[in-house]
């Protein structure tokens, strides 16, 4: 998968590896969209994905 394969390969940073997160949000056009309401659609998966990565590395921290 992209992101997987995105994620694998830090940043390299004056010898210092930076790792990547990639967050993404999918919407599927239906009848009667704008495209405004997709993007916004899209942009709430977006953010859902962040915030679910994030608690994920919250809690592994926390362990």
């Amino acid at each position: 998968m992209l992101v997987q394969r995105i994620e694998d390969q830090p940043f390299d940073w004056n010898g210092e590896n930076i790792p990547v997160i990639v967050s993404y949000g999918i919407y599927t056009f239906k009848g009667g969209d704008t495209t405004g309401d997709a993007l916004a659609a899209a942009d709430r998966a977006m953010y859902e994905n962040k915030m679910s990565y994030k608690k994920e590395a919250e809690t592994a921290a926390a362990s």
